[in-house]
């Protein structure tokens, strides 16, 4: 991620919010989040920016992500071993 010049601080934000969560569930290959708790822990205010944040993120390769549309049981959430991109361009 480091490497990436994609990567904005809100992209920061909200991989740290998905790791801590992925840490606090146990290192499981897929996790359940909800959009408030990701969104207070990476402190994005606004649904849209959080939306298309994840999005980005999903593109550029960090995170599968599906969303449940259920206010409780949350979203799959995968977190991937690496980013195919910054792979090619070694």
């Amino acid at each position: 991620m480091v490497a990436d010049p994609r990567m904005r601080p809100v992209h920061i934000a909200l991989c740290l919010a998905l790791c801590h969560a992925w840490i606090d569930q146990g290192f499981n290959d897929q996790y359940r989040v909800t959009r408030k708790l990701m969104m207070r822990s990476s402190h994005i205010r606004s649904i849209a920016t959080y939306h298309k944040t994840i999005k980005e993120l999903q593109s550029f390769g960090y995170f599968k992500y599906a969303p449940s549309y259920h206010p409780l049981l949350g979203s799959e959430v995968t977190l991937l071993n690496s980013n195919p991109v910054l792979h090619e361009q070694h």
